[in-house]
This record gives C-alpha cells, sequence and structure tokens, in this order.
C-alpha cells in the first residue's frame, strides 16, 4: 500500500503535471491537507476544494487515505487536475472564453487524464 506521504507527494506530482500545461509553475501554489471537508452547498460531499485568495489547493484526507486503500488514485489525480484548472481561470479570467468555470476545470482533467492513462508519478517505488 502506497503511503500516506507517498500520497502527498503523488498529489504535488499532479499537480506540477497539471501547472506545466498552462505555463504555471506549482511552487505559486499552496497545498494543505485537512481532515475533512464541509458538504458543498450543505449536502454534496466535498474531498478537494480551493482558496483563490491563498491561491492553495485543499485536499481531504479522507479521499488520500480512500484512494490508499483501493490503491487506486484516478479520483485524486482527477480532483486535482480539476482544482488546479479552477485556480488558473479564477486569476486569468481572460482564458474562460465565455465557458463555465466548472465545464471547463473538467474538461481539462479529462483531456489530461485521457493523455497521461494509468501511469502514476515516480514517487511511489515502483511505479513507471
Amino acid at each position: 500500500m502506497v503511503s500516506y506521504n507517498q500520497a502527498v507527494d503523488m498529489v504535488k506530482a499532479f499537480m506540477k503535471d497539471a501547472c506545466s500545461f498552462m505555463r504555471l509553475n506549482s511552487d505559486d501554489i499552496g497545498l494543505q491537507m485537512v481532515a475533512s471537508l464541509p458538504p458543498a452547498f450543505g449536502f454534496i460531499p466535498q474531498f478537494a476544494t480551493i482558496d483563490s485568495n491563498s491561491n492553495t489547493l485543499i485536499i481531504s484526507d479522507e479521499l488520500i487515505n480512500e484512494c490508499r486503500k483501493k490503491n487506486g488514485f484516478t479520483q485524486l489525480r482527477s480532483e486535482v487536475y480539476e482544482k488546479v484548472r479552477m485556480l488558473y481561470l479564477l486569476h486569468h479570467p481572460e482564458q474562460i472564453r465565455g465557458e463555465d468555470i466548472m465545464m471547463s476545470a473538467l474538461a481539462y482533467s479529462s483531456a489530461l487524464l485521457l493523455l497521461n492513462g494509468i501511469r502514476l508519478p515516480k514517487v511511489v517505488e515502483g511505479t513507471q
């Protein structure tokens, strides 16, 4: 099983990957891990969010631990790609071009997932 620290390293690698296609420096985006996040709109489970004021991606330990338990990291990767795209669009509204931010983030995440397939970053020994 992937350790918690290795999973956090994967999050950082996913952030770097997402940023590279938008010519962003992943070091400019903060990362905060929290035990859990409150439901969105009071009832929708939420495992990742952003703080646009501090340019921070916030990931719940619930998501990290669920991915570790399943040994499957696609949901984590997708959340990171989406949230990085949302941060980018919030700071570069001229790039929205009439699109909805959430739809653009979902499309961006889907495109990167297709480009990268199921490969994991090399932060976990034995992965390709």
